[in-house]
């Protein structure tokens, strides 16, 4: 048995109740995985509303056979009938929209939870070396998560002529857009990073675009360019694997 059809068995299990003490064991350690849990959690949902279906739909049966008989008891009939025609049409309807609406919900769960597992912003401490000449502010307030506001001091840095290109503002500000999920900012600074020339850093603005790509839920186009980074045996091309197998 694949490690993926164990654990259908286990979601399966424990949707029906049918867990052994060692099956508890072992879900609880899958749940560590977020994508198992997002799964497990999705497919109980979709199980719950599918029995809520299953449910109202015997009980209209049920309704429909305790009106048969009497002098009126074909016209009952025939409006019962209609009623739970009525009933189990909404009721499909519903459980359709629940299961699409749980399954993205679901998806961007996972796509949150391996985005945050794989970034980490690129240090200010880097950029404080290279650019010793820089105020300290912007960079004290990027390192504190202060995103927005080290945005605008960083903005204002790229209007010194010395600094309008600086592929070391650029990167720090495409990860301060990134941030505050301004993605068309953060991939025009991370794009002027990778056509600078600069081989190493234009590696980190690659990654970065890659990460960008993925939090705004373009999965595709991230996993097209991971697959780049992975070729080119670059500074990220090991996490860059580790991220596509995660995605497949």
């Amino acid at each position: 048995m694949t490690p993926e059809e164990r654990d259908n068995e286990l979601i399966e299990k424990y949707i029906s109740r049918q867990l052994t003490d060692d099956d508890e064991r072992e879900l609880r350690e899958r749940m560590k995985d977020s994508a198992f849990a997002s799964e497990l959690k999705f497919q109980s949902a979709v199980a719950e509303s599918v029995n809520k279906v299953y449910e109202n739909k015997l009980r209209d049966q049920l309704r429909q056979e305790l009106t048969h008989g009497g002098s009126d008891g074909h016209q009952a009939n025939i409006r019962y009938f209609h009623n739970s025609y009525i009933y189990w049409a909404a009721a499909v309807s519903l459980i359709v929209v629940a299961v699409v609406t749980l399954y993205f919900l679901s998806n961007q769960e996972t796509t949150d939870s391996i985005f945050l597992s794989f970034y980490k912003p690129y240090p200010a401490t880097s950029i404080t070396r290279s650019l010793e000449s820089a105020p300290d502010r912007a960079f004290q307030l990027y390192a504190s998560g202060d995103y927005e506001r080290a945005s605008v001091l960083l903005e204002e840095m790229r209007t010194d002529s010395v600094h309008a290109h600086d592929p070391f503002l650029n990167l720090l500000l495409g990860n301060c857009y990134l941030n505050l999920n301004d993605f068309a900012k953060a991939y025009e600074r991370l794009d002027e990073v990778r056509t600078s020339g600069e081989e190493v850093l234009g590696q980190q603005a690659d990654w970065y675009y890659a990460l960008a790509l993925l939090k705004e839920g373009r999965k595709d186009e991230s996993m097209e360019l991971l697959i780049s980074i992975r070729s080119a045996h670059a500074i990220y091309s090991g996490q860059a694997d580790k991220l596509i197998e995660q995605l497949k």
